[in-house]
């Protein structure tokens, strides 16, 4: 090869190495704010419950939770199905060692990003749920992308703390006793 072509092939490496640099960034992401949120509760431990917060995110949208530092134990598990925001303000959402505390579906086969913030997800239990091993990964979150559309759905998580969660023991592909997350199309979790 000639001077020209090396010096050409290594001006297109250097080229190519500066633009991938360029592309990746290690920057903590600012925490996002929400906009308009339904308020849930009155700040008293107790003024939420699992039906009104599943209503709310049946709904998708915008939700604070005004339950103080309290524990809302769930009597089910939550369904995420659509573009949600939630800002737990501290507050802890328990699977009360019974239940998965979260799990997230995409039955309308669409695109959509949820927002967990400020929250403490404790005590969920995938190990007795029905199903495949699949079924019985992720504690407190489960996105177990079936049928759905490979990487339809982006998870952020900001100030959340996973807590005593736990999933299937022995399993090929399972497992997850915090989050378990298939065909996601990001994962974000800071702080």
């Amino acid at each position: 090869m000639s001077r020209c072509g090396c010096l050409g092939v290594l001006l297109l490496a250097v080229c190519v190495a500066d633009a991938s640099a360029q592309g990746f960034d290690c920057n903590t992401p600012a925490t996002p704010t929400l906009v308009s949120p339904v308020v849930l509760g009155n700040g008293q431990p107790g003024s939420v419950t699992r039906a009104q917060l599943q209503a709310a995110l049946d709904a998708g949208g915008a939700i604070q939770l005004n339950i103080s530092n309290a524990t809302l134990v769930l009597d089910a598990t939550l369904q995420i199905t659509r573009a949600v925001q939630i800002d737990g303000g501290g507050a802890t959402l328990s699977g009360g060692n019974a239940r998965r505390v979260i799990e997230i579906s995409n039955p309308q086969l669409a695109n959509y990003d949820i927002l967990l913030k400020n929250l403490i997800l404790r005590d969920g239990d995938a190990r007795t749920a029905s199903g495949d091993e699949f079924a019985r990964s992720g504690g407190a979150i489960l996105n177990d992308h079936g049928s759905e559309p490979w990487r339809a759905v982006g998870l952020q998580a900001f100030d959340v703390q996973f807590v005593a969660n736990r999933a299937i023991d022995v399993a090929q592909d399972g497992g997850g006793g915090g989050v378990y997350l298939l065909g996601m199309r990001e994962f974000v979790c800071v702080r």
